[in-house]
């Protein structure tokens, strides 16, 4: 977070280019990079290329050519092994998507509107709903309607269309207030079903059907519902939910993590994390993200929330430790930060602290054991 410092690529203050968003590929080998895009609003962009278990900037992407909308970049996502990323723009404005085949390539426009071809407020948060390179890209915008377009083979249907969200009875439930930009505060998140989890800033997370009827209300005991990032991931047989939240006044950013394998109503989460939050400076986009990696066979779970001009926190889950075949149950310890940490080699062979040598290690602080970069 910044209260710790992650490196020199995130920058917390009124005159930079802050981290607005970020996108992790869960399709790597290693499962341990995201993506941040950073942004200020009519000024210039940054899509970097992160390494979670450092912190440490591993590429910048190019930019060329991203131009256009109150913000050049909104929202990014990752599809299929390549990076998307969308302008935020208003009703007048042509609303863009382009996206980056590797890391090394020039981003490309695979979708340009004009502003009198779509619905305004577009871009401010993009999620990708399907199976490959085939499915919709939904977009939030104002009031009760979420924006898609289908997308086959990675080709995108410039016919923007409308899902019309209703609460049970059948009336309008509006997720989005233009007048206080929490339309960047909402993002749709697939269940699996066909169903939609839909967030906001004013409520919990609801859940709609293929039609747009809500459908059930996610019953967290959070310090409040206000926050727009929400993930559901497994490990083994047990589902999990990361749902991002911070204050009414927008600060002290943080996530839940919840198990949610037996459904979504009255649950407590696991954890809040961090649990101080990321900080005071205000949250002004409402805009928050959580993500995950996953890698050794879904053992190994990276967690990460971002919250602009507070910062981002990432948690790591390790569920094979050394003699072990691995555990399917995310559990929070309480550990003493003075207890005696244990160094070992991949081998399980203990080694001197004062003898290390630049490597991989199992590190051992009371009963949490996980692995780190020395």
């Amino acid at each position: 977070s910044t209260n710790e410092g992650v490196g020199p690529w995130y920058v917390a203050d009124a005159n930079s280019p802050y981290v607005r968003d970020i996108a992790a590929d869960n399709q790597t080998s290693d499962g341990q990079a995201v993506y941040a895009m950073k942004v200020k609003g009519w000024g210039a962009v940054a899509v970097e290329k992160i390494d979670v278990f450092t912190g440490k900037k591993l590429s910048d992407l190019k930019v060329d050519g991203i131009t256009g909308g109150t913000f050049k970049l909104g929202s990014v996502c990752v599809i299929d092994g390549k990076l998307y990323a969308s302008n935020a723009c208003t009703a007048a404005q042509p609303h863009i998507v382009y996206r980056w085949d590797n890391d090394a390539s020039t981003p490309v426009k695979v979708l340009e509107v004009a502003g009198n071809g779509h619905v305004g407020g577009l871009g401010s948060r993009m999620s990708f709903v399907g199976t490959g390179s085939t499915g919709r890209l939904y977009f939030t915008s104002n009031g009760s309607s979420l924006i898609y377009y289908e997308m086959n083979n990675g080709v995108i249907n410039a016919t923007p269309k409308q899902l019309k969200l209703t609460d049970a009875d059948g009336k309008e439930y509006v997720y989005s207030d233009a007048g206080n930009d929490t339309y960047g505060a909402a993002e749709v998140h697939s269940n699996g079903d066909g169903t939609l989890w839909v967030t906001s800033m004013k409520a919990a997370p609801k859940r709609f059907d293929a039609n747009g009827k809500m459908v059930e209300t996610m019953g967290l005991s959070l310090a409040s519902v206000y926050g727009s990032g929400m993930k559901t991931f497994y490990i083994g047989e047990k589902r999990y939910a990361l749902v991002a939240d911070f204050e009414k006044t927008n600060i002290n950013g943080k996530m839940s993590i919840v198990n949610v394998t037996n459904g979504f109503s009255g649950k407590d989460a696991i954890a809040t994390l961090p649990t101080n939050g990321l900080g005071t400076a205000g949250n002004v986009q409402r805009s928050t993200t959580v993500q995950y990696l996953h890698n050794d066979n879904n053992h190994v779970v990276f967690m990460l929330v971002n919250v602009p001009n507070q910062g981002v926190a990432c948690y790591k889950y390790n569920g094979r430790v050394a003699g072990q075949t691995g555990v399917d149950e995310i559990t929070i310890d309480s550990i003493d930060p003075n207890a005696p940490v244990e160094y070992y080699n991949l081998q399980g062979v203990k080694v001197n602290v004062d003898n290390l040598i630049p490597g991989l290690y199992i590190r051992r602080q009371e009963n949490k054991t996980d692995k780190v970069l020395i």
